[in-house]
């Protein structure tokens, strides 16, 4: 890491010509490990620091409008992918155990079906915690996805853009679109 003194491009080998990158992730515990929500309803993953790729298995009920990539704080083989489709029969949170093999609908009790999600974070502290950052508010599940419920005192509805969760998980902060930036406290 140079903190961006020099810059090298990605390998392509493995990617369809028509893909458009929507959103990059990182696992943060190998940072080899990239992932692409692409369009189409296809992620592409890399093992090997993107000089090459392989698509992942398609999420079921998808709307092909991928969002965000998010891999676990703690196992890089753990995949998160959100969907912004605006089709409210569509699924859009998903989960990956077996890095991108299959997928399994996070959209548990509570969730807000068929609305869309921009991104998805775990809490680096417990991993079964989970934040989405949803069209409509903020949404927390401490059960790894089977059930959920508005997060964020005081917020309302709002479309949240993107989330970050402090390293110690004393905070979540979330970007809006036309409401400013949160700080919320678990």
């Amino acid at each position: 890491l140079n903190y961006a003194g020099s810059w090298s491009a990605l390998g392509t080998t493995g990617l369809p010509t028509d893909l458009q990158v929507r959103n990059l992730g990182v696992a943060h515990s190998a940072n080899s490990t990239l992932g692409i929500a692409g369009t189409g309803g296809r992620i592409a993953l890399s093992a090997n620091g993107g000089t090459s790729w392989a698509l992942a298995a398609t999420p079921p009920n998808n709307g092909l409008s991928m969002s965000h990539v998010h891999f676990d704080t703690s196992n890089p083989n753990i995949v998160y992918i959100a969907s912004v489709a605006p089709d409210a029969t569509k699924t859009h949170l998903w989960k990956s155990t077996n890095f991108g093999t299959s997928w399994t609908s996070l959209e548990g009790a509570g969730f807000p079906t068929g609305i869309p999600v921009n991104s998805i974070e775990n809490d680096p502290t417990d991993t079964n915690v989970l934040y989405a950052a949803t069209h409509l508010g903020v949404y927390r599940s401490a059960d790894g996805g089977a059930n959920w419920a508005r997060f964020g005192a005081g917020m309302p509805l709002v479309n949240v853009t993107d989330l970050y969760v402090a390293p110690d998980a004393s905070k979540v902060r979330a970007a809006t679109f036309g409401r400013g930036f949160w700080e919320l406290l678990p």
